[in-house]
């Protein structure tokens, strides 16, 4: 089977798997609004119909935005739930390393981006929104054990690998 045959026969599943992913991100978007220090990172306003390359939670506000990083996600791998940071502030990766003056932020920072891309994000790949709903339910379940048990994560020693 050629690479072009493999390619055509997974966009004849796209559309039911898009769907999947859709109603199962509005399962946790809709569980993490009921907690406290914890959102999702909004949808892309023009991508229609979105497709999750990750979904990523932000812990950014309190009582969450205080705890390390490496804590939250030590936590939730420990839960079950495999995730792990972001790739960093969009505007600093390759693409957009240009020569000096060839870029609007040229010399400049981006507060926004470096706290959400380093320091506050958590991301969740997209495979695990195919799961069924009752994986999807107990992921929920663990982010809402997570968060609600911040306390426990403030002085938590992550093993460095």
């Amino acid at each position: 089977m050629t690479t072009d045959k493999i390619q055509v026969d997974q966009l004849k599943g796209l559309k039911k798997l898009i769907s999947t992913y859709t109603r199962n991100a509005a399962v946790i978007e809709n569980a993490v609004a009921r907690l406290d220090g914890v959102r999702v990172q909004a949808r892309g306003r023009k991508a229609d119909p979105q497709g999750y390359y990750a979904f990523v939670l932000i812990f950014d506000s309190a009582p969450m935005k205080d705890i390390p990083l490496a804590n939250i996600i030590a936590a939730l791998n420990a839960e079950g739930l495999v995730c792990g940071g972001t790739y960093g502030p969009v505007y600093k990766h390759i693409l957009f390393n240009m020569r000096k003056g060839e870029y609007r932020i040229d010399g400049g920072s981006c507060p926004v981006a470096e706290g959400i891309g380093t320091q506050h994000s958590v991301c969740i790949s997209h495979p695990v929104l195919g799961n069924d709903i009752e994986k999807i339910k107990k992921i929920c379940a663990i982010i809402s054990k997570v968060v609600e048990n911040y306390r426990e994560l403030i002085n938590y020693k992550v093993d460095a690998k």
